[in-house]
């Protein structure tokens, strides 16, 4: 799974292209993604973003508002007829 910002993450709402694969790179399709924005230092939790899945493995995630500079983690769960996994991705927001 990968995480990657349409641009550089900033104060205010971003987005994301999220790609999930199987262990042998297989696009994820019709997957529920639970997408969780939080920053850790200061316990604060982003309100639930928008999830549109694009199709062949990409889903795009809206909305994730970072409210201050730091550290963010954004916590993504994918779960599908595969099973499902989860991974975390840190972004330093200026």
């Amino acid at each position: 799974m990968t995480a990657d910002p349409t641009a550089t993450p900033h104060r205010g709402s971003n987005s994301f292209s999220v790609h999930v694969r199987t262990l042998g790179g297989q696009p994820v399709t019709g997957a529920t993604l639970d997408v969780l924005a939080t920053m850790p230092a200061h316990a604060h939790e982003a309100p639930a973003p928008h999830v549109t899945d694009k199709g062949g493995g990409l889903y795009v995630v809206d909305d994730v508002i970072f409210s201050m500079a730091g550290l963010w983690q954004l916590r993504v769960v994918a779960r599908a007829a595969q099973g499902s996994d989860g991974k975390t991705f840190q972004y330093e927001v200026p």
